[in-house]
C-alpha cells in the first residue's frame, strides 16, 4: 500500500508543480477569468456590481487556500490534511452562493471553471465539484429550517387577557427552541404584570397530547432556572386532554388544571375583571 502511494505522489509531482506555478500569479485576474469562463454558461453569475465583487473576493480566497494547500502537498489526495483549508473555502463559497438564492448551475458552472483554468486533473476536478454541490445543497437546507424556525417562533402568539391572566398559544409543531421562546415570553409577561394564572392552549398544536408535555417539561427546565411559578397556578385548554394533563402533570409536578376553554378561564373570577 505505501509503495502504490509513493508511485502516486511521484506521479502527481508534475501537475502539483504546474499548479503551483499557476496559482503563483495574480490571482486578483485569475479569480476573474474564473468567473468570466463559469458567466458564459450561467446567467446567474452575470452579476451586478456589488455581487460581482463579492465573489470575486470569495474566489480569491479559495485560490488562496489552494496555492498554500499545493504548497504543503505531496499529493493531489483531497483527503490529506494540507486540503483540508481549501475544501473548506470551496464549501464556504457554495453556501455564500446558497444564501444569494443562486441555483445549484452556478456552483457547478464555478467547479466546470475552476478544472478549466487550473488545468486541474480529473479526479480533484471531480473531488471539487462534489465539494461544492454538496455544500451548496446544505446551505440551501439549512436556509429553509432556519426560515421555518423563525415562522414556528413567531406562531406562538402570547397575550395578556386579563391583569392575572396571562395566556399562550401553541401552534403546529414548535420544536425546543420555539418553545423555549414562548415560554420564556409567556413566564416574563407574568412576572412583569404580577399575574397569577397562567394559560396555555394547545388545541391548535399538530398533535396536542406530546406538545403539551414537551411543553410542559421544557417549563420546568426553565422553572428550576431561575423563573418561579410561586403562587401561581397553569390552565391548560386542550380537547379531550384530561389523561394526558394528569401524567403530564404528575410527571412534572406543576400546579396544572384543565378548563374546557379559553372562555371558561376568562369567565373565572379568580381571572380578574
Amino acid at each position: 500500500m505505501e509503495e502504490v502511494e509513493r508511485v502516486q505522489q511521484l506521479a502527481d509531482q508534475p501537475l502539483i508543480e504546474a499548479l503551483r506555478l499557476i496559482l503563483g500569479g495574480d490571482r486578483s485576474a485569475l479569480a476573474e477569468r474564473w468567473i468570466d469562463q463559469a458567466a458564459r454558461c450561467c446567467w446567474a453569475l452575470r452579476l451586478a456590481p456589488a455581487q460581482r465583487s463579492q465573489l470575486q473576493a470569495r474566489c480569491v480566497t479559495v485560490l488562496e487556500a489552494l496555492a498554500e494547500g499545493l504548497a504543503q502537498s505531496s499529493t493531489l489526495a483531497t483527503g490529506t490534511p494540507s486540503w483540508r483549508e481549501s475544501i473548506q473555502r470551496l464549501a464556504f463559497l457554495a453556501g455564500w452562493i446558497a444564501g444569494q438564492q443562486w441555483p445549484l448551475g452556478a456552483v457547478l458552472a464555478l467547479a466546470h471553471a475552476l478544472r478549466d483554468v487550473l488545468a486541474l486533473p480529473a479526479p480533484l476536478a471531480d473531488d471539487f465539484a462534489l465539494v461544492l454541490a454538496e455544500a451548496h445543497a446544505s446551505g440551501l437546507r439549512d436556509q429553509a429550517l432556519a426560515r421555518r424556525r423563525a415562522l414556528l417562533t413567531r406562531s406562538q402568539l402570547v397575550c395578556l387577557l386579563r391583569p392575572s391572566l396571562a395566556a399562550l398559544w401553541l401552534v403546529g409543531d414548535p420544536d425546543a427552541a420555539a418553545l423555549d421562546d414562548a415560554l420564556g415570553r409567556w413566564l416574563m409577561l407574568a412576572v412583569i404584570h404580577d399575574a397569577r394564572y397562567l394559560l396555555v392552549d394547545v388545541a391548535l398544536g399538530e398533535a396536542p397530547a406530546p406538545l403539551l408535555e414537551l411543553a410542559l417539561r421544557r417549563l420546568v427546565e426553565l422553572v428550576e432556572q431561575g423563573e418561579s411559578l410561586a403562587g401561581r397556578q397553569i390552565w391548560v385548554v386542550m380537547p379531550e386532554g384530561d389523561q394526558a394533563l394528569a401524567s403530564c402533570a404528575a410527571a412534572t409536578g406543576l400546579p396544572v388544571r384543565a378548563v374546557e376553554s379559553v372562555a371558561e378561564a376568562l369567565a373565572t373570577p379568580a381571572a380578574g375583571a
